[in-house]
This record gives structure tokens, sequence and C-alpha cells, in this order.
């Protein structure tokens, strides 16, 4: 963080840039497809700072921003074997079709996802449950090593750490909980129509809906075109030429998007996965919006070491919004979708924001000791989404993002507060179409840079709106 650096601190500094820096790039070859494997030798280089003893150095001065981030470092480097083992069980599964066809559970996943009967999801599905089960037990493996690690720091379970790393944070589950209750009803009705709509039940063992992007229509603009013109028109056009955009299709790239903070503000990157719908404007403005984010922001990359990743995923998720807007659609990305498809994908950010909610409940459930969480899993989706999802994944999204920070579900939720805080006061800056025009400049530099200062209160105070305590993401 930019401001006055803690006297334990001061001395490592730039071994800490040149440590994220490579870390940082190695993730981000490895999540566009240019490196296939991780580079084993980054974390034996900078022992000195992912020992532990920083980290408890951090947490005694009550440096909770610092304690997270060395605690990152701390974890990531211990868990290269578990990682490549987690990967190898991944690239090692394969679905066997009743027709005898075998294919890598990846490609088996994604063709249920795309499956447009119920018959046809449950014959994949079928095929995919003991491949599921399969990655279901290297799973559990990785999270045994995770536990393994943690113990190490003199933590019993996941609930103690967080609370170690984040304060309270009971305001925040009882806040996800009276939004979930609030809004349970009406989400439900607006679910089930969907499903009718799209032909798909709701009680066979894999049947769920995705977040579906609405198909582009020829001649739509380009996603990297889109984008750079829209920060362009937001007055950050220099930046965004500084930041390259990867779009190539590779072998083993993230399914998704990912943007680079390799050295900020010089060196970032975003890479993404075309998707041929509309889905792919909002990947894209939200990464693209974390790379204007770490290049207007900060002066040194020390200056985003232990940001708050609310605010950085708030900046994302706000950005991402825009790709819903009718009018960012005509006017950036050419497109005029009807009535319907605005409101699949109204519904598609409505169903996101509820995920968030529903993970930070689950999952702190499943930090705070043992219960069965496969069952807690499939009746909180089937009590707050009406999906009956699978058992087998109940572990799969949690293991992502545990390897980055011990509660990004916590993060992500917040994030959707921070959206809601940040859309309002660029509304009443620059108007209800405030992403067409640069009367938001002064006010996003303004922010870019503050976050590089402040926490999430303080960045809530910013925009002069208080701290969530109940009601619903926007």
């Amino acid at each position: 963080m930019r401001g006055s650096i803690p006297g334990y601190l001061r001395p490592h500094v730039e071994r800490i840039e040149a440590y994220r820096r490579e870390i940082s790039l190695d993730l981000y070859l490895r999540s566009s497809g240019e490196r296939t494997v991780g580079d084993r030798t980054i974390h034996g280089r900078y022992p000195e700072l992912n020992d532990g003893r920083l980290f408890q150095t951090a947490l005694e001065a009550g440096d909770l921003t610092y304690a997270r981030a060395l605690l990152s470092m701390f974890i990531t480097s211990r868990l290269v074997d578990a990682n490549d083992h987690l990967v190898a069980a991944r690239l090692g599964t394969v679905v066997a079709y009743d027709g005898g066809e075998k294919v890598p559970i990846g490609r088996a996943l994604a063709a249920w996802r795309a499956a447009s009967t119920d018959d046809e999801r449950r014959r994949i599905g079928t095929a995919l449950v003991p491949g599921l089960e399969q990655l279901a037990a290297a799973q559990r493996q990785w999270l045994d090593e995770y536990g393994s690690i943690r113990a190490a720091l003199r933590f019993r379970t996941q609930s103690e750490l967080v609370s170690a790393v984040y304060g309270d944070v009971r305001a925040w589950l009882r806040h996800a909980e009276t939004y979930l209750a609030s809004t349970r009803d009406g989400f439900l009705r607006e679910a089930a129509e969907w499903q009718r709509r799209d032909g798909r039940g709701r009680t066979t063992t894999f049947t769920a809906f995705p977040i579906r992007g609405v198909p582009l229509p020829a001649g739509a603009v380009a996603s990297d075109s889109a984008v750079r013109r829209t920060a362009a028109t937001w007055g950050f056009g220099a930046e965004a030429q500084r930041i390259p955009i990867d779009l190539v299709p590779r072998p083993g790239k993230l399914a998704g998007a990912l943007c680079g903070r390799i050295d900020p503000p010089r060196d970032v990157r975003v890479t993404s996965q075309p998707t041929g719908d509309s889905f792919e404007y909002v990947l894209l403005l939200h990464e693209f919006g974390h790379g204007l984010h770490f290049t207007v922001g900060p002066d040194r990359p020390f200056d985003l070491f232990g940001d708050d990743q609310a605010i950085t995923e708030g900046f994302g998720i706000t950005f991402g919004t825009v790709a819903s807007e009718p009018g960012w659609l005509r006017e950036f990305a050419g497109v005029t979708f009807d009535d319907e498809s605005l409101a699949r994908m109204r519904f598609g950010d409505m169903l996101s924001a509820r995920l968030q909610a529903i993970h930070v409940l689950y999952e702190y459930k499943v930090f705070s000791g043992a219960i069965d969480y496969e069952k807690e899993f499939v009746e909180i989706y089937r009590r707050e989404t009406g999906i009956e999802i699978s058992p087998h994944l109940a572990l799969t999204r949690m293991l992502f993002f545990l390897g980055l920070q011990p509660f990004y579900a916590l993060a992500l939720y917040q994030a959707y507060g921070f959206r809601d805080a940040l859309w309002q006061r660029l509304t009443e800056v620059a108007g209800e179409t405030w992403y067409a025009n640069a009367r938001c400049h002064p006010l996003l530099a303004d922010l870019f840079r503050t976050a590089c200062e402040r926490d999430l209160t303080g960045m809530f105070g910013t925009l002069n709106a208080p701290m969530p305590t109940a009601g619903a993401p926007r």
C-alpha cells in the first residue's frame, strides 16, 4: 500500500516487488497457455519472504492488509506439489460416454453445460459421475495438504485463520443471510421462468443453468476494440494502449480471463478466451478494468501489495456490468439485443451476485468445522437457486480461490456492494450513461489512486456511501 511502510517491511520492499513480479508472470503465462508448467524454482529464491515469519510479525502488529498478502506468499510457496498433483488429476481424468467414446473431463463438462435438452444433460451427467468422483478424491488430497500448511501456522480450523486475517466477519455473514432471504421468492420465480423458457428441468442430477451469454450477431465489434474504445472514451486512451490484450486460443488456456499485474504500472497484461457471446464483453471489460486500476493507481508495484481484493474486484464487476447496458452495447459493441436477451443478461448478473452470497455462507460453514459439505452444498443451492447441483462439485470453486486467499468468497460478495456504491456515485457525477462519456474520468482516476491507500471502509467513505448492512446488490 502507498504511504508509510512499517519498519519490519521496509528492508524487504524491493525483494517483495521482485517476488511478486516472478509469481505474477508465471501465473499469467500459465493462464494464457503460453507456459504449460509453472516455474517451481521461484519460491526458493525468496525464503525470507515466504517462511511465515513476516506474516506473524504483520499479524502481531495488527497490519491485516499486509498479513493477508504475506500469508498468500507462505501458502502458495508450499502448495506447489499439491497444485501440480491436482492439475495432473484434472488432465488425466477421462469420461466414457455410453457409446464407448472417451474424452477429457474438461471437454465433457463443457458439453454438459452446452447441452440443449434434459435428456442430453442426463446422458452426459451420468457419464461424468465416475470422473468427478475420481477428481473429488484428488481435491480432498489437496485440501488435506492445505490443512497441514495452515496447521504449521498454528491455526486449527480455516475459520480461525479467517478471523485472524479478516477480523470479525459475522456482520457480513448476517448481511448475506438477509440478502438471500429477502430476495429468495422473487429470484426463484424468475429462475423457474427461465428454466421453463429454455426447456430445462430442475430435478435431474446435473441440471443447472449457467450464466449464459447471448450469441453475438454478425458484424459485432471485436471485444478488444470495444473495450479499448470504452477506455479511451473515459479518458484513459493512453493507458489502455499500454495494456496488451491476448485473445489467441491455445491448448491449456484459462477458460475465462485474467489480468496479470506483473510490474504495475508498467507491465500489466490481459488474457481472455473469446466466447462468441455477450459474456465475452463482460469478461474482458472486467479484466481490462483491473488493468486500468493497476496502470493508473500505483506509482510502483509495492503500492498494490496488501490492496483490498474487494475493492479490486469491485472495479472489475462495475466495468463488467457496463457490458449489459443496452446503450453501451449499441455504441461500443455495435449490437442491439431484444428485450428478452437483455433480461437474460440482467438475470445472469443477479445469479452471479446470488452465488457470491451463497458461497460466503457455504464456505464459512465448511471452514468452521466438520460438516457433510456435499449435503450442505446441494441443500443451499436447492434452497437459494432452485438448481439441483451435483454434490461432486462441492469443492471445485472453493479450492480454486483458496489457493489465492483464505476467504476470497467474502471479497467477491463485498465487491458487489462496492459496485452498487460506485455505480451510484458515477451516475451522480456523469449521468445515467456515465460509461459513454469522459465526465467519469476525474472520479475514476482519483479512485484508482485512492485504492492504493485505503481499505474497503475508507473507499465507501470516499464514495459518500455507508458500508452495506442489509439489502441486495444492484
